[in-house]
């Protein structure tokens, strides 16, 4: 369970934030939480524990690297697009990243990401990809920004 206060993952049975010492035990369990800002420069490593988290037939991804690093996206049935156009589900303002970069989007139950001829390339596992399929814990670049993928294990 994380705090609504301070975004702090806490014990399932929690009362109290270890973190900050909120009141949470009213608190309704949610998918998305807060982790420190960070440089550009600084990659965020991920919990180990963090799929722990994931309800069964949910997915999120996360920015660990840029200046939006506190940021998590919901992924279900609804395509994602992502890039610097104002309009995108996921904006990404900086050079390195293509106006239409790229999508993240659900077929036959798995989730996939598709580069949509960016300049720059999307990358998985340090791989330029056109279309891959994803799976938990993969990395996928976009310009300079490093997101992680995570899963409800099946």
């Amino acid at each position: 369970m994380f705090c609504s206060s301070c975004g702090h993952r806490n014990e399932k049975n929690a009362n109290y934030c270890s973190s900050c010492g909120n009141y949470i035990a009213d608190s309704v369990e949610i998918k998305t939480a807060s982790i420190p800002v960070v440089s550009a420069d600084t990659e965020v490593e991920p919990e180990e524990n963090d799929q722990e988290d994931i309800e069964e037939n949910f997915a999120f991804l996360s920015i660990n690297l840029g200046h939006d690093a506190s940021d998590k996206y919901v992924l279900d049935d609804k395509t994602l697009k992502v890039g610097r156009h104002p309009e995108s589900d996921i904006f990404l303002d900086d050079v390195t990243v293509s106006r239409r970069h790229a999508e993240f989007f659900k077929k036959n139950e798995t989730y996939w990401v598709k580069d949509v001829n960016s300049l720059n390339g999307t990358y998985l596992n340090r791989e330029r990809v056109e279309e891959a399929e994803l799976r938990n814990a993969d990395t996928i670049q976009i310009g300079k920004f490093k997101f992680r993928f995570w899963e409800a294990t099946r």
